[in-house]
């Protein structure tokens, strides 16, 4: 998603082919971890590389998506298509073990896409997901 030929600016402001380029960040970089937070800046630095400090706390804006998405009738869009569309569960996550926010998805999902808000029943595929195989019903 978003890994387009030419520049735009619907996610972030991105190059054309961002997936090639922060690729080559990374295979340039001296230190990788070093090329690892200049990739993250290149897609959440939205002042043109102006932030000396990426906060992720102050800069997240939440909506419907807990990627980030856009606002008004832009995060309702997405709000549906991420409820009836997109499977974003990540099954155990702690912020100590990995990467993610306690709250980045099921406390998210829980608490913001509440049961008949766009009226529609999601029979979803977590049934796939041994860790999830509870959850077989989402109401959106």
């Amino acid at each position: 998603m978003g890994d387009y030929p030419y520049p735009t600016n619907f996610l972030a402001p991105l190059p054309g082919h961002p997936v090639n380029v922060a690729c080559k960040i990374m295979a340039s970089a001296s230190y990788k971890l070093q090329g690892l937070a200049d990739v993250t800046g290149m897609v959440y630095n939205g002042t043109n590389g102006t932030l000396t400090c990426l906060d992720p706390d102050t800069e997240y804006i939440e909506c419907a998506d807990p990627t980030g998405c856009g606002l008004g009738p832009d995060s309702r869009a997405l709000d549906y298509q991420v409820c009836s569309e997109l499977v974003l569960h990540v099954a155990g996550s702690n912020n100590k073990t990995d990467m993610f926010s306690t709250s980045a998805v099921d406390s998210w999902h829980d608490s913001k896409v509440l049961p008949g808000k766009n009226g529609v029943l999601l029979m979803t595929r977590l049934d796939n997901y041994s860790a999830l195989g509870k959850r077989l019903l989402l109401l959106c």
